[in-house]
């Protein structure tokens, strides 16, 4: 049986995403700013701010803030290489700098984010619930841990081995990176330190054959990467 390979590019993963808004001929403003990014064309800083102006002059700032989420959090599960998981983290670091979004409609406006309703006034900041946009990035931490439940999980789920410990892989190598950066950032990213620990314990602790261990082999990846990742962060504060 042949394998299909895990491994996904940035272009890859942005012409699946997009490929419906694209062959209906829509103008879809995301797909071009993160094709620039990955391109090299502009920086993450620059990327982020044309993302903010995207959102916050769209009709729906709702849909169009959480499309951005969603969309970091899809390719945070599919790209592969090492450089582009470090340009998506280095991306939502830039969009957790950004100034305060505010509503810039005469209008009040409002949003719904898991089942509790904010309203927002002309000129006022975008404050929801879990707070602000984009400082502290609503609905990424949700988002995020709804994806990071395991390689054993994904493989239940009816994933293929191969693409499970590949996801799960791309997932730990992504959030590394966030840990890695966040120094200067209002968004705290400590919830992640779970994933270092949990993944790092489950590869190296435990025996496969056990049930503790069920995580073990898939894991080993993921775990090296957080080390590897962290090692040249302390490599980099010292030199």
């Amino acid at each position: 049986m042949e394998i299909v390979s895990s491994l996904c590019s940035w272009q890859e993963h942005l012409e699946s995403v997009f490929a419906r808004q694209k062959s209906q001929g829509q103008s879809v403003p995301l797909y071009d700013i993160s094709n620039d990014l990955f391109e090299g064309v502009i920086g993450t800083k620059e990327t982020a701010t044309k993302i903010a102006s995207f959102v916050c002059a769209s009709d729906d700032f709702r849909t169009a803030y959480l499309d951005v989420i969603c969309f970091i959090i899809s390719a945070a599960n599919n790209l592969s290489e090492q450089h582009d998981l470090s340009e998506l983290a280095n991306l939502t670091l830039a969009l957790s700098r950004l100034p305060d979004a505010r509503n810039e409609t005469r209008r009040t406006i409002q949003l719904s984010f898991d089942y509790k309703s904010s309203e927002i006034g002309p000129g006022e900041v975008v404050v929801v619930h879990e707070g602000k946009i984009w400082a502290d990035l609503p609905q990424f931490a949700v988002n995020l841990g709804d994806s990071m439940y395991g390689p054993t999980a994904y493989i239940s789920d009816g994933l293929a081995e191969h693409w499970a410990e590949q996801k799960w892989t791309n997932l730990n190598t992504f959030a590394a990176y966030l840990i890695s950066g966040s120094n200067e950032t209002p968004c705290s990213f400590d919830y992640l330190y779970l994933y270092t620990f949990r993944t790092i314990t489950d590869s190296l602790e435990y025996d496969p054959k056990t049930e503790k261990g069920i995580d073990s082999l898939h894991s080993l990846r993921s775990a090296c990467r957080w080390i590897t990742i962290a090692g040249e962060q302390i490599w980099t504060e010292i030199t």
